[in-house]
């Protein structure tokens, strides 16, 4: 009895992971294609002029949250990408559409920050450098702080996927410093992507050392 349920609950369990590929997958397309983002955004957080909620919300309500939160969390498909690079012009395109439905639907900045969450996840260019001259276009074109806070913040959150030595003390944060130092050094001629990357390494560096302070300390 014990070994079929065991079995029962694994194939459910199973059978839960297919479904949520599936999900994430065919949102995951209908976000590249613009079918679905906007309504996604709007589902998640509120317009910039709405008032903040004082009732408390149902549980369909939190579940349809939830669902729509996990969607974009877990969203990092950047239009555009190929097995070449980015196409320019179709990332582009992506993007000016995003920001005028999301402006439209007074979630501008949200849309921005959001923006750069995606472009977080872009891959570096041919040279090897990070981010792609497409990528950088984008930061250089649109000049949002929303957006390159969305990129910073993401970039950090994508620490967390890395597992790292108890007693490292803080040597892959340096060494993630010092990378996004040598990629800004050669954006001369992209400001803000550089001020974005030197901020990118001023908070790598900042965890590392703090991270050696604290195994010096013996926490």
């Amino acid at each position: 009895m014990g070994c079929e349920l065991s079995g029962e609950l694994g194939n459910r369990d199973h059978i839960l992971r297919q479904r949520l590929t599936y999900f994430h997958a065919y949102y995951s397309k209908t976000l590249a294609e613009q079918r679905t983002g906007p309504e996604v955004l709007k589902a998640v957080f509120r317009a910039d002029n709405e008032p903040e909620r004082t009732d408390e919300a149902s549980e369909q309500e939190r579940a349809v949250w939830r669902r729509n939160y996990s969607i974009l969390s877990k969203f990092a498909l950047v239009p555009g990408a190929n097995t070449e690079g980015i196409d320019t012009a179709a990332l582009s395109r992506w993007i000016g559409r995003l920001r005028e439905l999301a402006v439209a639907g007074h979630r501008g900045a949200i849309s921005d920050e959001y923006i750069g969450h995606i472009l977080a996840h872009s891959a570096p260019g041919n040279d090897g450098v990070w981010p792609s001259v497409p990528v950088r276009a984008q930061i250089e074109s649109l000049r949002s702080d929303h957006l390159e806070q969305g990129i910073r913040i993401e970039r950090f959150n994508m620490r967390g996927v890395h597992s790292r030595a108890v007693y490292a003390g803080g040597d892959e944060e340096r060494a993630l410093a010092k990378q996004y130092s040598d990629f800004a050094a050669v954006m001369t001629e992209w400001p803000r992507t550089q001020g974005l990357l030197l901020h990118c390494e001023g908070l790598g560096s900042r965890r590392g050392t703090a991270k050696m302070s604290g195994r010096n300390s013996g926490r």
